[in-house]
C-alpha cells in the first residue's frame, strides 16, 4: 500500500490519500485512519510524504 500525505508545521497529518494497495479496498480505512493520528515533531514548512505500508496476516 502507497499513502500519501501531508505533515504540517505542527507536525498533525492531513490530506491522507492511499495512491495504491493490493487487494483494493482491503486495508484502506484502517491505514488511512492510523496515518491521521500520527503526530511529527512540528517543523518550519509543510511536507508532502509518500510512504509504502506492508501488513502482514498471521494464520
Amino acid at each position: 500500500m502507497i499513502l500519501e500525505y501531508t505533515v504540517a508545521t505542527d507536525g498533525t497529518t492531513r490530506d491522507v490519500v492511499v495512491r495504491a494497495a493490493e487487494p483494493e479496498d482491503a486495508f484502506d480505512s484502517a491505514a488511512v485512519n492510523a496515518v491521521k493520528r500520527w503526530r511529527y515533531e512540528p517543523r518550519v514548512a509543510e511536507q508532502r510524504v509518500a510512504l509504502r505500508l506492508r501488513f502482514r496476516l498471521s494464520e
